[in-house]
């Protein structure tokens, strides 16, 4: 016996103790108390769960969370029915990522042309939000190629976010990269963010006059250059909605950097918060002090380049890398510019008030 100060006296368990019930299968289901004073059913694990049991509008919140958080568990959520993959399939083609002629050449064969998988264009225009558009790179490079992704491009036409950096100076000017290159003059595709090479217009177009261009406000630009054509860089002025600019140096003689980024910057809108320069990692810091500094220009960061952008895309202290990355990654790399030039602001704030 032991005291208990709600009880007076209070049995202690023993196993071999008859009075107190312990439960096993066979046994038929116990009563808890219910503070309604009712009596409630303990689980039975007889009574085995069903996920069809659960509200539809809950199953499918469910299965939508978790293609949201990992992609490859969403894949395989969709192998679960027809309806579980009705629920799940438009969050996983939201972002589309293709980095290299082999996926390039299985999303085709798979979502475009088999009679199993294959999906109608509404269903690209209606989802696909984000897509990565990487092939080509290397020096083969087949027509088929630039076929297959005008197909892809003209299916995503709705995309917000398009990364295609495309280097194809090394491709002969054969008329599967002519037709590519005319598709990216034409109204086809608006996006917002846009990270793009300048080998995909054609070489007597080189400008940002282009529809493509008109309603983005983050523009990653690598004027490849091995182009012999200037690009036209007085039309930034016709990037209204403007507000981010990434550009890479054209490293045309010396000292000529912090001229040039000066330049550029007066070109652009009014609109404009954050310019970054990626100039390769050799140049004497003396030649680009007056842009690290942000003398010329508040908006302007500078960035380093790692490694020779030949057939990749810049490197940088921030995020570019060999292929663009998702959209959330192109996010924190603005962000970290636009941290490097608020606190310009907040030293030049501490410096009046001081």
């Amino acid at each position: 016996m032991i005291f208990n100060p709600v009880k007076k006296f209070q049995k202690i368990f023993k196993p071999d103790n008859k009075s107190q019930k312990i439960f096993k299968p066979g046994n038929k289901p116990q009563k808890i108390f219910n503070p309604d004073n009712k009596s409630q059913e303990i689980f039975n694990p007889d009574n085995k769960f069903r996920f069809s049991e659960l509200p539809e509008d809950v199953g499918m919140l469910i299965f939508q969370l978790i293609a949201e958080a990992d992609g490859e568990t969403g894949r395989s959520c969709a192998l679960v029915s027809q309806k579980v993959n009705a629920w799940v399939e438009p969050i996983l083609f939201r972002n589309i990522a293709i980095r290299d002629d082999s996926q390039l050449a299985t999303f085709h064969r798979q979502y475009i042309r088999s009679s199993k998988w294959r999906k109608p264009r509404q269903f690209f225009e209606l989802h696909v939000k984000s897509l990565i558009l990487v092939f080509g790179a290397l020096h083969k490079s087949y027509d088929s190629d630039f076929v297959v992704a005008m197909a892809i491009l003209k299916l995503c036409s709705n995309v917000e976010t398009l990364a295609l950096p495309g280097f194809f100076s090394h491709v002969k000017q054969r008329n599967a990269l002519r037709d590519l290159q005319k598709f990216m003059t034409s109204p086809g595709l608006s996006p917002r963010r846009l990270y793009i090479g300048s080998t995909l217009f054609p070489r007597k177009q080189l400008h940002f006059s282009h529809p493509i261009f008109q309603r983005v406000t983050h523009l990653e630009f690598l004027r490849w250059v091995t182009h012999s054509e200037k690009w036209g860089w007085s039309t930034l002025r016709c990037l209204t909605h403007l507000t981010h600019l990434s550009l890479l140096f054209e490293p045309n003689r010396e000292g000529a950097c912090c001229k040039w980024a000066g330049r550029i910057s007066t070109l652009c809108s009014q609109h404009l918060r954050v310019f970054i320069l990626w100039v390769d990692s050799c140049i004497p810091e003396d030649q680009v002090e007056a842009i690290r500094s942000g003398s010329i220009d508040s908006r302007l960061v500078l960035g380093y380049l790692d490694v020779e952008p030949e057939y990749t895309s810049p490197m940088g202290p921030y995020t570019m890398d060999e292929s663009p990355h998702s959209s959330s990654d192109r996010q924190d790399f603005w962000a970290d510019a636009e941290d490097i030039i608020e606190s310009r602001r907040q030293a030049k704030l501490q410096q009046t008030t001081a």
